[in-house]
């Protein structure tokens, strides 16, 4: 059976509330959607499913979807002693990096009627494994700091958003660059340690890691997230904004970040030090830290692929 549970509130359901219909309409006797309004609703309903006889929990939304499903899975699990289930992620939301990284680039019907017909006729299913950043007890797979939360912050600042939305952030920031004053890349100032070896910038203008590749806004930040089971992928720089320039061209034909001025390397455990408040972005979501910040792997996932 084929448990959906769809995030009404995400993007793609606001623009199309009659997608949670055609899902069910699609999996018609292979299985059951159950739609949420609120997080306060995820709990329950994730009990349930893991009390029933669901093969394949499929969450329908956006990134930030799957990042507080499955930390709401992640307790359930923990409580009931039960091992987590298969996932499967259909792109619902106005940031889809997890199903893009799975090579699940198609929308969630086409993706849906694949594995529904590849069930009915008996056919081998597809399985990959892929680690979890486990933050303040929530699980993901993207984290930033500096410019990765400032520009995140400024992308969610309104409703229009998009690619337009990119494309003017992005010379919003050049432009910014040139003039010599651009708030997305003010210096955060952090004691940072990885794998309990201090890093050598006193200050950072950059601090990405994860365990997918894909980032958002068709850039490939962390080429080497898939590199090594058991590992995350952090990118650490305390470049001037002008000089991120070529760093983002790199990425976005997933080329290697490594050069003077930039850590690249793979790491399993990482912590702050942050004397002052300061946002973080974890699956498109920002969060504020002071003090102590520990990232460290959660528990593996196994994904089905269509």
């Amino acid at each position: 059976m084929i448990t959906i549970v769809v995030n009404r509130n995400a993007g793609g359901y606001l623009k199309d509330p009659s997608l949670g219909l055609r899902l069910q309409s699609i999996l018609g006797d292979q299985g059951t959607v159950i739609e949420t309004r609120s997080e306060d609703e995820i709990p329950a309903t994730l009990t349930h499913i893991l009390q029933g006889d669901s093969e394949i929990l499929a969450i329908s939304g956006g990134d930030g979807t799957y990042h507080h499903v499955l930390t709401q899975l992640y307790d359930c699990c923990r409580a009931l002693n039960r091992p987590f289930p298969t996932i499967l992620p259909l792109p619902g939301g106005t940031m889809n990096n997890l199903p893009v990284d799975l090579g699940l680039k198609r929308n969630a019907e086409r993706i849906l009627k694949k594995l529904v017909r590849l069930k009915r006729t008996g056919r081998k299913l597809t399985f990959v494994h892929r680690d979890t950043l486990l933050i303040e007890n929530r699980i993901g797979f993207l984290f930033g700091t500096a410019f990765s939360a400032r520009i995140t912050e400024a992308y969610r600042a309104d409703q229009h958003r998009g690619m337009k939305k990119v494309l003017k952030l992005m010379t919003a920031f050049i432009i910014s660059s040139l003039r010599g004053k651009n708030p997305i890349t003010v210096p955060v100032t952090a004691a940072v340690e990885l794998d309990g070896q201090m890093l050598d910038f006193p200050y950072h203008t950059g601090l990405l890691l994860g365990t997918i590749s894909k980032t958002g806004f068709g850039f490939t930040l962390l080429a080497r997230g898939l590199e090594k089971d058991g590992t995350f992928h952090v990118i650490y720089t305390n470049f001037k904004p002008l000089r991120m320039l070529p760093m983002l061209a790199c990425s976005l034909f997933g080329k290697s970040m490594a050069r003077p001025g930039v850590i690249d390397q793979l790491g399993q455990h990482l912590v702050l030090n942050l004397p002052n408040p300061e946002p973080y972005v974890f699956d498109g979501d920002i969060y504020y830290a002071q003090g102590r910040l520990e990232v460290e792997l959660g528990p593996q996932i196994r994904f089905v692929t269509v």
